[in-house]
This record gives C-alpha cells, structure tokens and sequence, in this order.
C-alpha cells in the first residue's frame, strides 16, 4: 500500500488515493480530496465550532458503513469520537 502525503495547510498522510469511491461517476478518492481543498475555504467557516457527523463506507458506497461523530471539546458529558454501524 502507497502512503502518499497532501501538503496543505497541516500535511496529511493518504492511501489508496486510486481507489474509486464513486463507480458510477468514476470519482477517485484523489479527486474528491481536490475538491474538498478546493472547496474548504468556504465550508469550513460554516463547519468551524459544529459537532461532526461522517457516514463513512470504507469498502465502498454499496458496501456497509458507519457513523464517526466528532464535536467540539466543549460539549460536557459527551464522548469526542463515537461511533456505530449502519445498515
């Protein structure tokens, strides 16, 4: 497995960036990183101090997924990083 690293702002270490995590539309996880670098100037003002929900599918969109939520620090009596299976 290839880890390459994204210089952006904070350096990011990525797999598997040919992987197609769209297959009707051919979207590769490279291109959709470029577009969320492209984008994250305007969303991340709006997602700044916002609890964070990722339904996320590692082994792709038709596959199973799960729930990794994240909220600010501030959220008293919550846990940082919980998770749980859906579908």
């Amino acid at each position: 497995m290839t880890t390459n690293t994204l210089m952006a702002e904070y350096p990011v270490s990525v797999t598997n960036l040919d992987k197609v995590l769209w297959p009707e539309q051919g979207i590769t996880k490279a291109e959709y990183i470029q577009y969320m670098i492209a984008m994250s100037p305007i969303m991340l003002r709006h997602y700044q101090d916002r609890m964070l929900t990722v339904i996320r599918f590692p082994n792709g969109i038709h596959e199973k997924s799960f729930y990794q939520k994240k909220h600010p620090g501030r959220c008293a009596g919550v846990d940082s990083n919980v998770s749980g299976v859906v579908g």
